[in-house]
């Protein structure tokens, strides 16, 4: 496990050492962020439109297709592609006055409907008017509809094969095919449908681009292709890792490399829409997680090396806000130009189980941490995490260092706490960028509020691998000493530094960022639920309580979060716990904790 820990951190400082961020290749030159252009409607037909308009000047042919269900519509991209037209969307009963207009400015002719009357009826061919000629594109099932769709389009060296069970995979697949002139085929998993059969067959490709692992096309399946043509299947671990697989297979292909596309791989709707518009322009598409582009990592890192390597001067958003978030503005910039957190991602949890050792850099009478050099410190702390690298989970190491300590004299501006200077911070920081570890720096901010005492440290908060604790057992009233008494912060007071962390984090492009909560009472914290946590930060509220195991549960369970919202710390004191936690007994803690201190 120590291997698995040291062999991350090597990683990390070899790409950090040569001063460049952390991503699959190697770059020349620091690359600039792209520009983002959202192509948006008010709804997924809307939105359809948004891209015909940005897209195509005029087209005397169009694809439409079905809004709300995706069978037949996913083989429709290589098609519309090679009349040059855009595929739009409609429900199934009626033809919207935006699709109508929209047909009028193009100057279609004619409108390839694909499905059957159940998919799209009669009643919407009626609207489209006199002046449109119309035909369909059907079968009995959506198998039949896609081998139809492969009749009309020309010879080809290839073919593109999906799963026709579900949407993604071919989804992905569609501009790459819509690029190469390819029919996209679809199949059933276990079992090649007769009409994809027949295609084949009468098509004899010389390759077979088969789109995703064999939970979505099984290895029969790809047998059976395989004895038509050389296959080559694109993969990956989920959905989103295999459309960032297809992408790099079209790059490969002679996809412009300066646009890229990304669409929700959540839902269908939107890239229904993508194939024709990214051929029509050379480009690619990527899926994403249109809640977070910094996740999946296989895809943020996919889009990363397409600025650096490939040089993408512009990525086109398609979709509203409720399909791809508006965080992308700055998410977009973090991903392509910013720094990684130390072993790498731009997210902290669920990737990262953080293991920390707490003190202060002048004296061992704080924690752990400050009964030994930093380096030291650092072996000591690997020690203490080796075991709980488990699962799917790798160990960030982490430095909580106490940068203002409570005092028992007001001191000079009569705060009841001491501020570190930048002198004794800096040789932290540069240990844990040694090691590849992680800091945060600890506020026992006395009567001055955390926001001011943050900002103190503005320096060292603006860099990628330093988060913030707030301890509010420190957090004094006017006229309150820290002895004898046990402070409090309001929500306000927290969500101020909360937002202050999410301004400097979309400013600097850092990566998500640490700001811990320590708590061991329910008084400490009030109106904790009012408490944001923003994209930006990954709050986590940290148990603090030191005691016996039974006494250390009841704290954990009333201040841990089991809903997802936040993420959960645990704490655990060498000294002051009489029967202390084992790594084991820990990670049995429901919920797992994410942040894990010794004191």
């Amino acid at each position: 496990m120590r291997r698995r820990i040291m062999a991350l951190v090597t990683m990390w400082l070899l790409v950090t050492a040569l001063g460049v961020p952390v991503a699959p290749a190697q770059i020349s030159s620091e690359p600039e962020a792209p520009d983002v252009q959202r192509v948006a409607g008010s709804d997924r037909i809307g939105t359809a439109v948004a891209l015909s308009r940005v897209t195509f000047d005029s087209a005397s042919t169009v694809v439409l297709v079905r809004a709300d269900a995706f069978p037949d519509a996913l083989t429709a991209g290589p098609r519309a592609a090679e009349v040059g037209g855009p595929v739009l969307l409609t429900d199934g009963r009626t033809l919207r006055d935006d699709v109508r207009s929209e047909l009028e400015r193009l100057g279609a002719q004619t409108v390839l409907v694909l499905g059957g009357e159940e998919a799209v009826s009669d009643s919407v061919l009626e609207d489209l008017g006199s002046e449109v000629s119309h035909s369909r594109i059907a079968g009995e099932d959506r198998y039949e509809t896609s081998a139809a769709v492969a009749a009309e389009l020309p010879e080809a060296d290839g073919v593109v094969v999906a799963t026709g069970e579900d949407f993604p995979d071919a989804l992905a697949a569609g501009p790459m095919a819509a690029l190469l002139g390819w029919p996209l085929l679809i199949t059933e998993q276990d079992a090649l449908p007769a009409a994809t059969r027949a295609v084949l067959d009468e098509r004899q490709p010389t390759e077979v681009l088969l789109v995703g692992g064999e939970s979505a096309v099984g290895a029969s399946v790809a047998d059976d292709l395989a004895a038509v043509a050389p296959v080559r299947r694109i993969a990956g671990s989920n959905r989103y890792a295999t459309a960032a697989a297809v992408q790099s297979a079209a790059m490969e292909r002679g996809a412009d490399p300066t646009v890229l596309t990304v669409a929700t791989g959540r839902d269908f709707p939107d890239a229904l829409a993508v194939g024709p518009a990214v051929a029509a322009r050379g480009g690619s598409l990527l899926l994403v997680d249109g809640a977070d582009l910094r996740e999946p990592l296989e895809v943020a890192l996919r889009i990363r090396s397409q600025v650096a390597e490939e040089r993408t001067t512009t990525v086109q958003v398609l979709g509203g806000t409720a399909a791809v978030t508006d965080d992308v503005e700055w998410q977009i910039p973090t991903i392509t130009t910013g720094s990684e957190l130390p072993g790498g991602g731009f997210t902290l949890f669920p990737r990262n189980r953080m293991v920390a050792f707490y003190g202060n850099h002048s004296t061992a009478g704080l924690g752990v941490l400050g009964e030994q050099p930093t380096d030291a410190a650092y072996d000591r702390l690997l020690d203490q995490a080796e075991p709980y690298e488990a699962g799917t989970r790798q160990v960030l190491p982490t430095f909580e260092l106490i940068v203002s300590v409570a005092t028992a004299a007001a001191g000079p501006d009569g705060d009841y706490s001491a501020p570190s200077t930048p002198e004794q911070i800096q040789p932290w920081l540069d240990a844990a960028r040694r090691n590849g570890a992680y800091l945060v720096l600890d506020l026992q901010s006395g009567r001055t509020d955390f926001l001011t005492e943050a900002r103190r440290y503005e320096e060292f908060l603006r860099q990628p691998d330093v988060g913030l604790a707030l301890d509010p057992e420190w957090r004094l009233d006017p006229g309150e000493t820290p002895t004898g008494n046990v402070g409090e912060v309001d929500a306000a007071e927290v969500n101020a530094v909360a937002e202050y962390l999410s301004g400097l984090v979309r400013e600097e492009r850092l990566p998500q960022k640490l700001l811990v909560v320590h708590q061991f009472q329910i008084r400490m914290v009030e109106n904790r639920d009012a408490i944001i946590n923003p994209p930006e930060l990954a709050v986590t509220f940290h148990m603090d309580g030191q005691g016996r195991q039974a006494v250390k549960l009841d704290t954990y369970r009333f201040i841990s979060d089991d809903t997802g919202r936040w993420a959960n710390g645990f704490k655990l004191f060498y000294d002051e716990d009489p029967d202390l936690f084992t790594p084991a007994e820990v990670l049995a803690l429901d919920p797992v904790p994410d942040f894990i201190s010794y004191q």
